[in-house]
């Protein structure tokens, strides 16, 4: 992560949980992004502006179906974070 990005983090009062590379099992949006890219390739489309709206639509549809997000915080973050304080 840049220094700039740590720097403004630390600015604003934000704590960064870095997770490490490679273990998507850490990152819930992991598989969100999988699935986007592989369901929004084979699109054609006519210009940014409807990719753009294709692919909020995908988002959308895709993190509804897999709503694993907010019980992997639960979970999995919430405990990570009381180690650490």
């Amino acid at each position: 992560m840049c220094k700039y990005t740590q720097k403004r983090a630390h600015q604003l009062g934000i704590d960064l949980v870095l997770f490490p590379v490679g273990s998507p099992g850490l990152k819930p949006l992991e598989p969100v992004w999988k699935s986007l890219n592989w369901e929004s390739s084979p699109l054609i489309v006519d210009s940014k502006d409807e990719y753009r709206l294709l692919l909020d639509y995908q988002f959308d549809q895709l993190t509804e179906k897999l709503s694993f997000a907010g019980s992997w915080i639960d979970n999995h973050l919430d405990g990570f974070l009381n180690k650490i304080r």
